[in-house]
């Protein structure tokens, strides 16, 4: 044995290592489900990032953007996908976390396939780029902001309540 496998070896020997068993690591969760081989994992975050793609582009229809030089607003559609695709990733990641017996397609399809696709960096920043180049500098600033701020309350919201209501189902 060699000097540095010994020492990882004394270092998974210690009092708190010890007092963990196997019978205390078990508990009522369920073991965890497979997760899909690397082309299946392909096939559904392509198939989801279509779907959730198409209906960002949708609602860019609904409600267009756009800036002139008398004119600079929110826009309004990225906005919206933005937050209400970061609260749906939010739901669905605190599910798989509270139900690890989740298929493992789930995860693949919908949070990162359909979410990823339905939300959009590129567009937001494109986004700021044009409400800048309007010459609407603070719109921008606001925008940005906005934008933050609201994406990170609606996942971490999503996540709480979509674990708080995976738990509940389970008990």
């Amino acid at each position: 044995m060699t000097e540095r496998s010994s020492r990882r070896s004394d270092l998974m020997h210690t009092a708190e290592f010890h007092a963990v068993t196997s019978a205390d690591l078990a508990d009522d969760r369920p073991a965890e489900a497979p997760e899909p081989g690397a082309g299946l994992t392909a096939l559904l975050v392509g198939v989801g990032g279509a779907l959730g793609a198409a209906m960002r582009w949708s609602l860019e229809l609904l409600y267009p953007f756009s800036v002139t030089p008398t004119l600079a607003e929110i826009p309004v559609a990225t906005l919206s996908a933005n937050v209400i695709g970061c609260l749906v990733a939010g739901l669905i990641a605190g599910v798989l976390d509270a139900r690890p017996d989740t298929p493992g397609w789930v995860r693949p399809l919908t949070v990162v396939g359909f979410c990823g696709g339905f939300t959009s960096l590129s567009t937001f920043i494109i986004g700021v780029g044009s409400i800048i180049g309007g010459h609407a500098a603070l719109v921008a600033l606001e925008y940005a902001f906005l934008t933050v701020g609201l994406v990170v309350l609606s996942v971490v919201f999503g996540f709480v309540v979509g674990r708080a209501g995976a738990k509940r189902r389970v008990a």
